[in-house]
């Protein structure tokens, strides 16, 4: 810990520093006149580019400078600069979803918000994506199914990386170095061939250090990981007005960091004790009390009650170490052909295929034993026109096929307990693998939709738009998993079912002038339905569950004055039918996918900004009352904030010929949020209302040089991110958030 503060020290010094420095220079030298054009923001909403005033919905817009000034290189940290979204980390980073108007959904393997890059979708494995490289990330709230398909019925994020053919030659290396962690990127990109043929390259690192120490004193919840990606771009010259861009990428991450459960007291002192379930024997001894070990003991009483009294008295449960192993690679075909300056024809194609092993619970014997294979496989052809700068229009066919091999084994090996070993010969049972959860399922989803998107614009200053998919889902399910009704092994003997779904989306504008305009926003987006990923009883599992729509209604208004003032703002009501939910079935471990009820969230959101050359920065704030709507349950959804307010500035001090300094930071408040569904939990846990603080000093050399000194969670604020009340156990176990972080990074663009 001494390094550590030695560290902090260093960098409060460098940040104290540079701020004198910057704040001495400005008094001493005049500082320069702006030279500075305003960029209209321009966003992707409806798969062609306008410009953020025309949009009939809300879409907050992060460029890669604030990305890089307030340290978001991981997309869960993106809520540091918008009120509007939240991650949902649960157990582990291969489950990050997202709260965006206060609903998510509680499915992690179809989560209700969606997340691409340029334009491909990204498995529910990949939701936390790495951002180096990226030139910006969309926030889009509210359903969009007309346009993107069955998932973002409850928001959209979208990643833009970096392109040479637009971006022009580029490259950027940097190196990150802070008590939690350190970062390496390399991004390149340009022309490889005159102006037919361009390439880009990204290669990046991390290793975190952990802050939870374990009984030696040594940090326990480390992990590292590293990508690599790339895309060649084929350009027909003038003659040919086409454009082929093949590209791919991949990614490894492995370590701790998600699986560490702590008590209360291990919350508080950042340090295990071995009560933590991390340590714990008791989730043996609990279990033994089950269903399964009246029927492993033949049920007979007398029998169930000798066995616990040897497993009670006999057997300690040796402390787990979680473990996270995440791979995923995936290649793109994407095809831009320009019939004119009005018609254009793009052909997307996309595979990914990804493995993640999650172990965090003892019997979790090893990740060849335990993993998840997801495959997904994406085609799309649609043609646009523009009838005029503000008129546009959109029509394609898109096919989508996802799979998921879901194989989980949790037992216990009691075959060193010599009564334990007998009694498994009496019954003809293996005793070196109790089971606790054992679930081998393979599912596949598959979707044909066709989709249209109009809008036109009059010269009086109304416009309407017109948004329309029509979508067949099928999914299948065949494996076998451990019914809790027999305490044998199931199967879904090919189970399959299929729906259909049809989304629109209708909205009224109206321009007072190019900068402002009002609109009225009706909009619905559909989740597909399927089969449980985790069943436990083969009789109501076998139906499988519902698709899950989310209706939208909305009344919004956007300001972006040529000054650099944006004002942006929405009254909003979203209602979520069949809801899809974890549900806790007595005398089981599994906690199987249903559909519960409805659920609503109403509420406001607001954000204004300022742009100019020496001085950017953003509040917004969202307030969304959420609702589950069946009784009987929590009233409140899980990880959906009533209240959030976030905020950043980046202000110039000093600006010459050759250097600039700066300074920045940024706040986030978040209201009290309930962990867990509530739908099995008989008490979720809580965390209060918080807030969390960062600021940075910089200085900028020719725009080529950075050196920065940051400071994340200046106040050293304790938080949840994850409780769970287990089913299995009579404790409480909890997650933290990230303390105090002291670093320095170095950038430099070539």
């Amino acid at each position: 810990m001494n390094s550590n503060y030695r560290l902090r020290t260093a960098v409060l010094m460098a940040i104290g520093c540079l701020a004198q420095s910057g704040a001495a220079l400005a008094a001493d030298e005049e500082l320069d006149e702006m030279n500075f054009v305003l960029e209209e923001i321009s966003v992707s909403a409806n798969k062609y580019s306008q410009d953020k005033v025309s949009l009939s919905g809300q879409d907050d817009k992060i460029d890669r400078k604030a990305l890089k000034d307030h340290e978001i290189s991981e997309l869960r940290n993106i809520g540091k600069v918008s009120s509007s979204v939240a991650p949902v980390e649960t157990f582990s980073s291969t489950y990050t979803t997202y709260t965006i108007r206060g609903l998510n959904s509680a499915n992690m393997y179809e989560p209700g918000v969606s997340v691409y890059v340029d334009g491909v979708p990204q498995s529910f494995s990949q939701y936390n994506q790495n951002l180096t490289g990226v030139a910006s990330v969309e926030i889009m709230k509210g359903p969009q199914g007309t346009i993107f398909g069955a998932g973002p019925e409850m928001g959209l994020i979208s990643i833009t990386t970096r392109n040479p053919v637009t971006d022009g030659n580029y490259g950027t290396v940097s190196t990150d170095v802070s008590q939690l962690y350190w970062k390496n990127s390399l991004d390149v990109g340009g022309a490889l061939y005159e102006d037919l043929i361009f390439g880009k390259f990204g290669l990046s690192t991390r290793k975190d250090n952990g802050y939870i120490e374990n009984q030696n004193g040594h940090d326990f919840n480390k992990g590292e990981s590293y990508g690599v990606n790339g895309a060649l771009y084929f350009s027909g010259g003038e003659n040919v007005p086409l454009l082929v861009t093949v590209g791919g990428g991949y990614n490894r991450e492995r370590g701790h960091r998600g699986n560490a459960f702590l008590t209360w007291d291990e919350y508080k002192n950042r340090r295990l004790s071995g009560e933590g379930f991390t340590g714990s024997s008791s989730f043996v001894n609990d279990y033994v009390a089950s269903s399964t070990a009246y029927s492993f003991s033949g049920g007979d009483p007398a029998s169930y009650e000798y066995l616990y009294q040897v497993i009670s008295e006999g057997y300690n449960a040796e402390p787990i170490n979680p473990k996270e192993d995440r791979r995923s690679a995936s290649v793109y075909l994407k095809a831009d052909y320009f019939i004119t300056d009005q018609d254009a024809v793009n052909l997307t194609s996309t595979f990914a295929n990804s493995k993640a092993c999650d172990l965090y619970m003892p019997g979790q014997a090893s990740c060849g034993q335990n993993q998840l294979k997801d495959k997904q496989y994406t085609a799309e052809v649609r043609y646009s026109h523009d009838f005029n700068s503000k008129s546009k229009a959109v029509v394609g066919i898109n096919y989508t096929r996802r799979s998921l091999d879901n194989d989980v084994n949790v037992g216990f090996n009691l075959s060193s307990i010599p009564e334990i070993a007998y009694m498994g010969e009496m019954y003809g049972m293996d005793v070196s693998n109790i089971p606790v959860s054992n679930v081998n399922i393979d599912t596949e989803d598959n979707f044909l939709s066709l989709f249209s998107d109009i809008r036109y614009a009059w010269d009086n200053g109304f416009d309407a738009e017109l948004g329309l998919r029509f979508q067949h889902m099928k999914s299948k399910a065949d494996g076998s998993f451990l019914d809790y009704e027999t305490s044998a092994l199931s199967s879904y003997d090919n189970a399959s079912f299929s729906d259909n779904a049809f989304d629109y989306k209708i909205a009224f504008g109206y321009s007072f002038d190019d900068s402002n305009r009002i609109y009225a926003l009706t909009s619905t987006g559909a989740k597909a339905g399927g089969f449980s990923r985790f069943p436990s009883t083969a009789g109501y599992d076998r139906k499988g569950y519902d698709k899950e729509t989310t209706y939208n209604y909305e009344l919004g208004y956007h300001l972006a004055h040529p000054s650099g003032f944006d004002l942006n703002m929405a009254a909003f009501y979203e209602k979520v039918k069949d809801k899809q939910a974890y549900t806790y079935i007595d005398n089981s471990f599994v906690t199987p996918m249903r559909n519960v009820g409805d659920m609503n969230s109403r509420g406001f959101e607001l954000d204004f900004g300022y742009r100019a050359d020496r001085f950017t920065g953003l509040v917004s704030g969202t307030y969304a009352r959420a609702k589950n709507e069946k009784e009987g349950y929590s009233r409140t959804p899980a990880y959906s904030p009533k209240f959030s307010l976030a905020g950043f500035l980046d202000a110039t001090v000093y600006k010459t010929g050759s250097w600039e300094a700066h300074v920045g930071g940024n706040g986030r408040y978040t209201s009290k949020v309930y962990f867990g569904e509530g739908f099995y939990l008989e008490n979720p846990g809580v965390q209060g209302g918080y807030s969390t603080f960062d600021v940075y000093t910089k200085f900028v050399y020719r725009k080529d040089l950075e050196i920065k000194a940051y400071i994340e969670n200046v106040t050293d604020k304790k938080f949840l991110i994850y409780s769970d009340s287990q089913t299995y156990s009579p404790r409480t176990v909890y997650r933290m958030g990230a303390p105090i972080n002291a670093g320095i990074s170095f950038t430099y663009n070539f």
